[in-house]
């Protein structure tokens, strides 16, 4: 699958298990993407996107930060938090500049972060990639 990073604007009204009320705007078409998934799956009861915060604490400039969890997703067995990500990003060594190696080690003290919120509220906690969406 191509991932497209272009933006992707919406009217919540175009699916009937979206949380959200208005307009919106996917981040990538891989987000998309998977929404369409989401509405497709008779064990998704409710979703909605980016309505989830979580305090996380980056060691690098020693400051706390908000964490935007890319989808809620109500199943019928429970709660998932859903970070939708290209695969490349998941992999130390293939992040060649400082930047990316700093956007990588955020992401790791998100993934904590969120682990740990999932971990308190009984959630699952679920990191989704190109090679996840078919």
């Amino acid at each position: 699958m191509r991932i497209i990073s272009k933006p992707v604007t919406v009217n919540s009204v175009q699916f009937s298990k979206c949380a959200n009320k208005g307009t919106f705007t996917f981040r990538s078409s891989l987000e998309y993407k998977f929404v369409q998934l989401l509405e497709q799956s008779s064990n998704v009861i409710q979703w909605s996107y980016e309505t989830v915060n979580i305090n996380y604490f980056f060691p690098y400039d020693k400051k706390v930060h908000t964490y935007i969890i890319d989808f809620a997703v109500q199943t019928k067995t429970g709660m998932i938090l859903v970070e939708i990500k290209p695969s490349s990003k998941l992999i130390l060594e293939r992040q060649k500049s400082k930047d990316a190696k700093i956007d990588f080690a955020k992401n790791i003290a998100k993934w904590k972060a969120a682990q740990i919120f999932c971990n308190k509220h009984n959630y699952e906690f679920k990191i989704i990639t190109e090679k996840d969406i078919k």
